[in-house]
């Protein structure tokens, strides 16, 4: 156990000083509007913590608790997920060697870990469709058995859990009672489940949404080049929220899980009947947010 926790502090020290994001940390405001003068095209780009902070650096900053409010309902979660990934999808174009700036292309010259860091957060937003797109080939087109490759899945989308069992497998700390552990075990282990499940229940709707924020993104950035910078806060979508509440919103803004599980089903019993029992209690999921209003 001592080992263990040498080792989770040794880690945590590392990504802090190395592979951390740095939008965190203690940043100088009057700093960061020198060391960006000129890199951004006008109107082009909104206000990005990780754009921000990867061209303008960042004090580590360890003893400080952030508190955030997290958002009311299903739906004001599901915009501000929206909106973050619009703001990363913007910076798509500092990936590559050249980059835009207010006097034409110039050579990116960000380090290779601050394009990780802008790659890393792509990758992530396409998580959720990623997923969904290979449950649906896997009950209709892919070759091998189709609970195999959703079994699969499920393992991946409860990775959650493997920490807390690990966590568990070592035991009480010194001086903690086998109840007491039992107990935190326990409970931590609801919440995790509860969380895997919710995440399972959501995952069309959550496909659909990071997939219009990246395609109208990519839309904006190449053809259109209009409404770059829009945005609206956390309050506001709350405020929002609140005025457009009832079955009849929730549902709407919903639709995507319904119609998602319906089309898999659909699909599933043109192209491969045999899987059908496979991908009707996943569906089932989907299903159920359309009878179920309350965010």
């Amino acid at each position: 156990m001592a080992l263990a926790r040498v080792l989770r502090a040794a880690l945590r020290r590392l990504g802090l000083r190395s592979i951390a994001k740095p939008e965190k940390p203690l940043r100088d405001e009057l700093l960061s509007i020198e060391r960006l003068e000129g890199r951004v095209p006008e109107n082009a780009l909104l206000s990005h913590d990780l754009f921000e902070g990867l061209y303008a650096r960042t004090a580590l900053v360890t003893d400080i608790e952030v508190v955030d409010d997290y958002p009311a309902s299903v739906l004001a979660r599901a915009r501000r997920q929206h909106r973050w990934v619009r703001g990363d999808w913007q910076i798509l174009w500092w990936l590559f060697p050249f980059v835009p700036t207010r006097s034409g292309l110039q050579r990116n010259r960000l380090p290779l870990i601050s394009r990780w860091k802008i790659f890393d957060n792509l990758r992530r937003s396409l998580l959720a469709p990623a997923t969904l797109a290979l449950l649906l080939l896997a009950w209709t087109a892919l070759p091998g058995s189709p609970a195999v490759w959703t079994a699969t899945l499920l393992l991946a989308l409860a990775f959650p859990l493997y920490p807390l069992i690990v966590e568990t497998a070592f035991g009480p700390r010194p001086q903690q009672p086998w109840r007491v552990f039992f107990r935190l075990a326990r409970q931590d282990a609801n919440t995790v489940v509860a969380q895997v499940v919710l995440h399972l229940t959501l995952l069309a709707n959550e496909a659909w949404q990071r997939a219009h924020a990246i395609g109208l993104t990519l839309v904006r950035l190449a053809a259109t080049q209009g409404r770059m910078l829009e945005w609206e806060t956390a309050a506001a979508s709350a405020e929002r929220g609140r005025r457009l509440s009832g079955a009849r919103v929730f549902v709407t803004e919903m639709i995507a899980s319904p119609l998602t599980a319906l089309f898999g089903l659909c699909a599933t019993a043109l192209a491969r009947p045999s899987a059908l029992p496979v991908a009707r209690p996943c569906s089932h999921y989907g299903l159920r947010r359309r009878s179920s209003p309350t965010p």
